[in-house]
This record gives C-alpha cells, sequence and structure tokens, in this order.
C-alpha cells in the first residue's frame, strides 16, 4: 500500500496545516454555492435547509483551519489576542 505526503515548501510552517484544511473548506464552500443556487431556483423549506446547512459547514471547516493555525503558532495567537482586545475596547461590535 502506498502513501502519498504532500510537502508544501512556500511559505512559513503554517502553510503546513492551513493549506489543506483550506482546500476542504474550499470544496465545501462550492458545494454551498451549488446547493445556494438550487435553493433560488426552487425556493422550497427542504432546498434552504440543504442549503443552509452546507453553507455552515463550509464556514465552520474555514475557522478550522484558522484557528488550527493561530493555536499552533504564539506569533498568531499574540496578534488574535490583540485583536480581541482591541475590538472589546472600541466602541463598535466586535461581530
Amino acid at each position: 500500500m502506498m502513501t502519498m505526503v504532500v510537502v508544501f515548501n512556500a511559505g512559513n510552517s503554517a502553510t503546513r496545516y492551513f493549506v489543506p484544511l483550506a482546500l476542504i473548506a474550499s470544496m465545501v464552500g462550492l458545494a454551498s454555492v451549488f446547493s445556494g443556487t438550487h435553493h433560488v431556483r426552487v425556493f422550497r423549506n427542504d432546498s434552504l435547509s440543504a442549503a443552509h446547512s452546507t453553507a455552515l459547514i463550509a464556514w465552520l471547516l474555514t475557522l478550522l483551519a484558522m484557528g488550527y493555525v493561530v493555536l499552533n503558532f504564539p506569533t498568531l495567537k499574540i496578534f488574535s489576542f490583540c485583536r480581541v482586545i482591541i475590538n472589546f475596547l472600541s466602541d463598535s461590535s466586535p461581530f
């Protein structure tokens, strides 16, 4: 049995973790586009739930990819912590 190892030499060490998860999230995002297009065409409740769940899964996979990269690299942890503090202290809502 042969296994294939993908090596990403470009970028920093976060690329190794981010690229495969981002590719998976992009394919699920493409599926959510097709599902959303189908829902707009037929506009029924059952197609709405399929489009919504596919879009939610794509969004969560994107957050997983970014969160996995942020948690594994201390520089990005500091950046994300500072961003949260700045959003908390600002007058506008962080969301």
